[in-house]
């Protein structure tokens, strides 16, 4: 199978752990297109996640070109970033490694991104970041976008996730599924409880993203094997669509966290 990744920068993580994986499965990417290093949209999502102190080490640390070890930000993905006696730091050492191109552009959903996806032949398109993808970009890809949502679907969809899990008595865990029109709305691959819930809020968020990209290896696997097939989301009445979390209810949520024993 052909697999691009999309990503919110060279320096995710998320996308580095994702290209490691899959060269490890044997589903070396065709190409990651990706935002460029610096990006507004990006920074201010992640001052929205992690917040400012955070973003403010996270960029020091790529800047001060530091050992890979100290470098990695997300600890539960340290283990995902490593193959070939090597620990990989970014996207740009991954694709020399094993020898795919990236292509950054300032908007995912271009006419160029477009036309460079179907240069490269992509059959799957997994999304590790970038903004929102359009339907133009969806239905252009023969399988669609693979997603990991780091929430139980069609329970809690949307920002905040892990926190309004929280705050509803849902249970943890990732879905893996294809982008639609809608948010967190498309097609079931996969969909797993966490059982192993680290604390803080911060650890469970980023236990959560990597198990995720497990998960997407897995699914990407399964597809190309035709071993599973995307099942439609069906409504229970109980699902919402939620936004950011207020930070006077995050801390509700956190305190929450930290009194529960497990879910």
């Amino acid at each position: 199978m052909r697999i691009a990744i999309l990503s919110s920068s060279p320096w995710n993580e998320t996308a580095t752990a994702l290209c490691v994986q899959l060269v490890k499965a044997g589903q070396t990417p065709v190409g990651v297109i990706s935002l460029p290093r610096l990006h507004w949209q990006t920074g201010l999502r992640k001052v929205m996640q992690w917040g400012p102190a955070a973003v403010g080490r996270y960029v020091t640390n790529q800047w001060a070109k530091r050992p890979p070890e100290t470098a990695v930000r997300n600890e539960f993905l340290r283990p995902l970033l490593g193959h070939d006696g090597r620990l990989f730091r970014n996207v740009t050492a991954v694709s020399r490694a094993y020898g795919f191109g990236i292509f950054v552009t300032r908007d995912i959903n271009a006419p160029a991104t477009l036309a460079k996806s179907k240069e490269w032949g992509a059959e799957l398109l997994i999304y590790a970041g970038g903004g929102i993808v359009r339907k133009p970009l969806i239905e252009a890809t023969p399988l669609g976008v693979l997603n990991s949502h780091i929430a139980l679907l069609p329970e809690v969809r949307g920002m905040s996730a892990p926190e309004w899990s929280i705050l509803t008595g849902t249970a943890f865990g990732i879905t893996i599924h294809l982008l639609d029109a809608g948010i967190d709305t498309g097609p079931v691959l996969l969909r797993r409880e966490l059982r192993d819930i680290p604390r803080p809020i911060s650890r469970l968020r980023d236990k959560l993203v990597a198990e995720g990209v497990n998960m997407l290896v897995e699914a990407a696997v399964k597809l190309d094997k035709g071993l599973i097939s995307p099942t439609p989301q069906v409504a229970t009445g109980s699902d919402k669509q939620y936004f950011v979390m207020h930070q006077s209810l995050a801390d509700v949520a956190a305190a929450r966290l930290g009194k529960q024993s497990g879910f």
